[in-house]
């Protein structure tokens, strides 16, 4: 009974595999609206049977960026087994220009005020560039107080165009000059993070994707010996300080239904990988 599931799985597999097309007009212009925002066709670039582009313009500010639509083959050791379709786009990066060029001169004068120097995303010397950045900024003192200002003003002249908020868990960082961090500014909560309160949203956001209902009660420092953290379960990271019995361990507790859990900042390695070790288990809910 096993075997013949097996072969229909196979089988099913094997059909959604199998010779398929690139996307229609309709299908890309969908794919468009859903992803980022309305938009009208513009115009059609097809590359032999298996790539095609098509052209919107965003109906908001007017811009035109593109859908590609590809169709590769699936390979599996070394023979064909069908082919499947994808698309990709290139809006993030016109989106961003097209912004970039109405806050650049507002951006020149905030760098002007405020004696510290501001480089946007797509500047050579950019630490990660404008897909994980808007804008990054260097003050000349480690007092926050500047950076917290300049970094504020930066994201809101970018938030003032990002009326669709596709830029939410984007940030706006501050360096003092020798590049030690001294904090972001978050487009999502609207606050100044220092690198501590950063590490804490990571490990709050983490307790909400464990169950949405998750609140958080508090933090609480342990030493790893002292704690039900399986050390050999915990793998060596790159650039990571390893874990020891003697290593400071962070517990982030909460409660789901009046019943209290914890999530630590380890990772540990389980069947699906690694993950932040937790007492908390959904599949018991």
């Amino acid at each position: 009974m096993k075997k013949i599931s097996v072969s229909i799985l196979i089988s099913i597999l094997a059909f959604c595999l199998s010779a398929c097309s690139t996307a229609t007009k309709e299908e890309a212009l969908c794919y468009a609206k859903k992803e980022f925002g309305k938009a009208e066709y513009v115009r059609t670039e097809e590359s032999g049977d298996k790539s095609v582009r098509y052209y919107f313009k965003d109906k908001e500010y007017g811009f035109e960026y593109c859908v590609s639509s590809t169709v590769s083959d699936v390979l599996i050791d070394g023979a064909k087994f069908g082919e499947t379709e994808s698309k990709a786009s290139d809006f993030d990066k016109v989106y961003y220009e097209y912004v970039l060029s109405r806050v650049r001169e507002d951006v020149n004068a905030l760098e002007g005020k405020w004696q510290v120097r501001i480089l946007d995303g797509l500047d050579e010397e950019a630490q990660l560039g404008y897909q994980y950045r808007l804008a990054e900024v260097y003050c000349p003192s480690a007092d926050d107080t500047v950076a917290q200002q300049v970094t504020e003003a930066v994201i809101k002249l970018f938030a003032s165009y990002d009326t669709r908020r596709y830029w939410e868990h984007m940030q706006v960082p501050a360096y003092d000059t020798k590049g030690n961090k001294l904090g972001a500014y978050s487009y999502k909560y609207d606050r100044w993070l220092t690198p501590e309160d950063e590490r804490d949203v990571l490990f709050y956001e983490e307790i909400q994707r464990l169950n949405s209902d998750a609140e958080f009660i508090r933090k609480e420092q342990k030493v790893a010996k002292e704690t039900d953290i399986p050390l050999e379960d915990v793998p060596d990271m790159l650039g990571e300080e390893p874990v020891t019995p003697e290593s400071i361990v962070t517990f982030y507790y909460f409660t789901v239904d009046g019943i209290e859990y914890y999530l630590a900042d380890v990772l540990v390695w389980s069947e699906g990988g690694v993950i932040w070790y937790s007492n908390y288990d959904d599949s018991e809910k």
